[in-house]
């Protein structure tokens, strides 16, 4: 089939990988580098480098929705379908009605769960054992439109964003090719979203990355997952930023949240029901460090309160 792709993030490399080797890719369009770092620098997206790697036309549209520029290069290249897989912005419809079966989205959810944003941190965040993905012609309304197929992937106690994210990414992109081969054959249909059933996975804000030690240490530790390695939940200690990118569960019935627990072998601090061994910290300014070690060269005391 005639392709064109939009993706940004490496989530969206083992698909556009895929259909690059199996179908007839004429464009890969993805969002323009951003600035990034202290310094400003222009990053470029792991969609752009594969497409350079691969020599692939590229397109970098500053904005979607009036780009006549961009309407006619679709028009030229006429593709069955346009591949969608986080391109992060909301398509409009002249876009949705171009190619001759539409526009194709994986989202990385069981829809109708989890739309949006966010819905592998918010299903970590969740406590959720269990996820998935999910092919959808796309429709206006965010991430409403019909479903093709869907894949379970089940959640470990250890997983992480980076971690889940890269099984849902590979798992994704066997489902597209399955989509696409259904789409082809014409021996596939999508079914209609129950919006009655549907939740909604917003982007995670500043204030919910901090950590409330006064919560139930188990839903701390999916926090700590959902947003490891990056960009990290944190906790303040002597007022500077402590990013805790792996902890472990410990038990505590004794010790009042926020509590210094111990120390010298392990950095533990006191939750409600429980508490935490800081595994893998990043303090304010410097590398990411054990939580031994970073407890072992601070100043602080057993039976403090953070």
């Amino acid at each position: 089939m005639k392709l064109i792709f939009m993706g940004t993030p490496e989530f969206a490399l083992p698909t556009l990988d895929s259909i690059h080797r199996n179908h007839d890719l004429k464009a890969i369009i993805t969002q323009p580098d951003k600035p990034k770092g202290r310094r400003l620098h222009l990053s470029v997206s792991a969609v752009k480098e594969f497409a350079l790697k691969n020599n692939i036309r590229l397109i970098q549209p500053k904005t979607i929705k009036n780009n006549i520029e961009l309407q006619k290069i679709v028009e030229e290249i006429r593709p069955d379908v346009i591949v969608v897989a986080a391109y992060g912005r909301i398509l409009p419809m002249w876009l949705l009605r171009l190619p001759t079966y539409g526009c194709l989205n994986l989202h990385a959810s069981l829809l109708p769960e989890y739309r949006g944003a966010a819905p592998i941190q918010r299903a970590i965040m969740d406590g959720r054992k269990k996820t998935g993905v999910s092919t959808m012609k796309m429709a206006p309304d965010l991430d409403a439109g019909d479903v093709y197929l869907q894949s379970a992937v089940d959640i470990t106690k250890t997983d992480n964003c980076e971690t889940l994210t890269k099984r849902l990414a590979i798992a994704g992109a066997v489902l597209v090719l399955d989509t696409l081969k259904g789409i082809s054959e014409q021996n596939i249909s999508a079914t209609p979203q129950d919006d009655e059933k549907a939740t909604y996975a917003s982007k995670v804000s500043k204030a919910e990355m901090r950590i409330d030690w006064e919560n139930d240490a188990t839903n701390i530790s999916y926090l700590i997952r959902a947003l490891s390695p990056r960009p990290g939940a944190y906790t303040l200690i002597n007022n500077k930023m402590i990013k805790i990118l792996k902890a472990e569960l410990r038990p505590n019935d004794t010790h009042p949240p926020k509590t210094i627990i111990s120390l010298k072998n392990e950095f533990i601090i006191a939750a409600k029901d429980g508490a935490l061994s800081l595994q893998i910290v990043k303090p304010e300014g410097k590398a990411e460090m054990s939580g031994a070690d970073y407890g072992r060269g601070s100043r602080l005391t057993i039976g403090e309160m953070i």
